[in-house]
C-alpha cells in the first residue's frame, strides 16, 4: 500500500489518541484538579444567598420586655405572643396579644393580657440569636419579607441572562477562557457586594455575581466530558461533581461560625480569586480546539500531554487526527449551514431533544434549588440541615457511576426522577411531629434528584454536537434558570400552604420522568463532533427520535 492509500484509509479520533497516551495520566490529573476549585466555588457563589438574606428567628416585644435583657424563650411569651401555626412550633413574628386597658401595676400575668392580636411595631423585635443577615441591617421584616425572596429570584434571574452569554463565549473563544473569566469575575462582585450600604445596592451586585459565576457549573462540566473518554467519562465527571456538595458544606460552616453576613461574604468569596490564575495554568480543552481548527494548539497540547504521561506520540497519529478532523467539519458545512446559523439548524434537526432537554434542566434546577433552599425551614438547625442536604448529594453524584453504564443514560434520568418525586411526595402525607421521618425522606428525594442533575449533565453533553455543545447546553440551562427563579419563591408560599412546595417538586419531577424516556440512548457512543453524528444517535437500535 502506498503512502497515500494508507492516508486515506487511515482514521484517528481523538479518542483514540487519549487511549495511546493515557485515559488518565498525569495531565489529565492536573486538569482535573484544577477544575475542581472552580466547581467547588460555583457551589459558594450559587447559595450564597441563602444564609446572607435567610430570615432571623425573631418575636414582637411586649411589655414584659425588657431591653437589652429579654429572652426570646422567656416564659412570659407563652402567654403574650401567639403561636405560628406554620413556624414548626415557634412564636408569631409580627403579632402579639394585646394588653387590657384596664390593668393597673403591670406585673406581666397571664390574666393582664386580651385574647385579642394586634400587630407589633416593625422595629420592635426581640431575637433569639446574634445572626445578623440583610434581614437586620437593612430592618426586612414581617410583610417585607418578600424583599428576602427577591434576592434569591435576582440571581437567578442573572444566571437566566448569563448561561447563553457564557455559553456562546465559551464556545466562541474557548472552555477556559469561560471559567477564569466567570471565576474572576464572581469573586470580585461578591466581596464588593459585602460592602453594600443599602439593600439596593446588595440587589445590584448580587445580579453581577449570579450572572458571572453561576455559569461556572457548566463550563467545567463540559471541559470535564471533553478530556474524558467514553470509557471514563462517567467515573471522572462523576468525581468531578462530588466536590459540589463539598462547596455547600464549606458555605454552611464558614455561616455557622460568622455571625454577621458581610463577614460571611468576604471569608466564602476570597479563595476563589485565586481562579484569576487560570488565564494561565489551565490548559485549553483540546477537543474544543480541534472544533475551532485551531492545528497548532492541538498539537502543541497533545506532545504536552504525551510528555506528561511519559508516552511516546508519533507525529502522524496527530498528522491523521488533524487530517480526519478537518474533512469531518468540511463536510458538516457542506452538508449543512451549520457554520452560519448553527442554533437554528439544531432546533430543524433535533427540536424534541432540545426542548425536552430544557424542560428536564428546567425540573431538575427547580426541585434542587427548591430542596435547598426550604431545607433551613425544616425543624431544628438550620446549618445542619442544610449540610445535610448537601451532604447526601455526594452518594446522589456518584450513583450515576453503578446506574449509567449499566442501565444506560435515559433510564437512569428517568429513574432517579421517580424516586425523587415518589419520596418527596410521601413527606407531605407524614404527621409534622415525626420529624425524622420527613428528614429521612426529604434527604432521599434530594439524593435522587442530585443523582437524576448528574446524569443529565452527561446526558446532555453527550446528545449535542461538539461545535455549539456548550451553546445548546446553555440554552437548556436558561430554561433550568426558570426553575431556580421561582424556587426562592416557594418560601412564601410555604408560610400559607405548608405542603404548598413539595407538591409543585413531586409533580414536576413525575411529570418530567415520563418526557426524558422519548430521549435517545447514548451509552458507549463516542461525543458528537458535528449536528450530523448528533442526528444519528440512537438509530442503529431503532431509536429515531431526535
Amino acid at each position: 500500500m502506498s503512502q497515500k492509500e494508507e492516508e486515506s484509509s487511515t482514521t484517528v479520533t481523538l479518542d483514540m489518541i487519549f487511549l495511546k497516551i493515557g485515559q488518565f495520566g498525569k495531565y489529565q490529573k492536573i486538569i482535573y484538579l484544577l477544575i475542581c476549585v472552580p466547581m467547588f466555588c460555583n457551589a459558594v457563589f450559587q447559595f450564597g444567598y441563602v444564609f446572607t438574606t435567610s430570615s432571623p428567628i425573631y418575636r414582637c416585644k411586649t411589655a414584659c420586655d425588657i431591653e437589652g435583657f429579654s429572652d426570646y424563650n422567656a416564659p412570659y411569651v407563652n402567654f403574650s405572643i401567639p403561636e405560628d401555626l406554620n413556624g414548626a412550633g415557634r412564636f408569631s413574628k409580627c403579632s402579639r396579644f394585646m394588653e387590657k386597658e384596664s390593668v393597673e401595676n403591670f406585673t406581666c400575668s397571664p390574666d393582664q393580657f386580651d385574647s385579642k392580636v394586634e400587630e407589633c411595631n416593625k422595629h420592635e423585635f426581640i431575637f433569639k440569636d446574634k445572626v445578623t443577615t440583610i434581614a437586620n441591617e437593612f430592618k426586612i421584616f414581617c410583610d417585607d419579607e418578600w424583599m428576602l425572596s427577591l434576592v434569591g429570584t435576582i440571581s437567578s434571574l442573572a444566571q437566566f441572562i448569563g448561561y447563553p452569554i457564557a455559553g456562546f463565549m465559551s464556545d466562541k473563544y474557548g472552555r477556559k477562557t469561560m471559567i477564569a473569566l466567570s471565576g474572576t469575575i464572581s469573586a470580585t462582585m461578591g466581596i464588593i457586594k459585602s460592602f453594600a450600604p443599602n439593600y439596593i445596592i446588595f440587589l445590584i451586585f448580587e445580579f453581577l455575581d449570579g450572572m458571572a459565576g453561576n455559569t461556572l457549573f457548566n463550563c467545567v462540566f463540559v471541559m470535564a466530558v471533553e478530556l474524558a473518554v467514553p470509557q471514563n467519562r462517567v467515573l471522572t465527571c462523576s468525581l468531578l461533581s462530588a466536590i459540589y456538595p463539598f462547596g455547600e458544606i464549606y458555605l454552611a460552616l464558614v455561616a455557622s461560625t460568622t455571625d454577621n453576613w458581610r463577614t460571611l461574604l468576604r471569608v466564602a468569596y476570597t479563595p476563589a480569586l485565586l481562579l484569576t490564575l487560570y488565564f494561565w495554568v489551565l490548559p485549553e480543552s483540546i477537543r474544543w480546539q480541534l472544533s475551532k481548527s485551531k492545528d497548532d494548539d492541538v498539537t502543541r497540547n497533545l506532545k504536552q500531554a504525551a510528555r506528561k504521561n511519559k508516552v511516546h506520540l508519533q507525529e502522524r497519529d496527530i498528522f491523521f487526527l488533524l487530517k480526519e478532523n478537518s474533512k469531518s467539519i468540511s463536510s458538516s458545512q457542506i452538508l449543512s449551514s451549520e457554520s452560519e446559523f448553527p442554533i437554528r439548524d439544531a432546533f430543524k434537526a433535533i427540536p424534541y431533544r432540545i426542548i425536552v432537554c430544557a424542560f428536564c434542566f428546567f425540573t431538575n434546577v427547580f426541585v434542587f434549588n427548591g430542596l435547598n433552599i426550604n431545607s433551613v425551614l425544616l425543624g431544628g438547625n438550620k446549618y445542619t440541615n442544610f449540610m445535610l442536604c448537601a451532604l447526601v448529594e455526594v452518594p446522589g453524584v456518584l450513583l450515576p457511576i453503578f446506574t449509567m453504564d449499566r442501565f444506560g443514560r435515559r433510564f437512569s434520568l428517568s429513574g432517579c426522577m421517580v424516586i425523587s418525586g415518589l419520596c418527596i411526595a410521601a413527606t407531605i402525607f407524614i404527621q409534622r411531629e415525626n420529624t425524622s421521618a420527613i428528614l429521612f425522606f426529604f434527604l432521599t428525594g434530594k439524593l435522587a434528584i442530585s443523582a437524576s442533575f448528574s446524569v443529565l449533565m452527561f446526558y446532555s453533553s453527550e446528545i449535542f454536537p461538539t461545535t455549539i455543545r456548550q451553546s445548546l447546553i446553555a440554552i437548556s440551562s436558561t430554561a433550568g434558570r426558570i426553575g431556580s427563579l421561582i424556587a426562592p419563591q416557594t418560601t412564601l408560599l410555604a408560610k400559607y400552604f405548608a405542603s404548598g412546595p413539595l407538591i409543585l417538586f413531586s409533580a414536576a419531577a413525575l411529570l418530567m420522568a415520563v418526557f426524558s424516556t422519548g430521549l435517545p440512548e447514548t451509552m458507549n457512543t463516542p461525543l458528537p463532533a458535528t449536528l450530523e453524528d448528533a442526528k444519528n444517535i440512537g438509530k442503529k437500535k431503532n431509536n429515531v427520535k431526535a
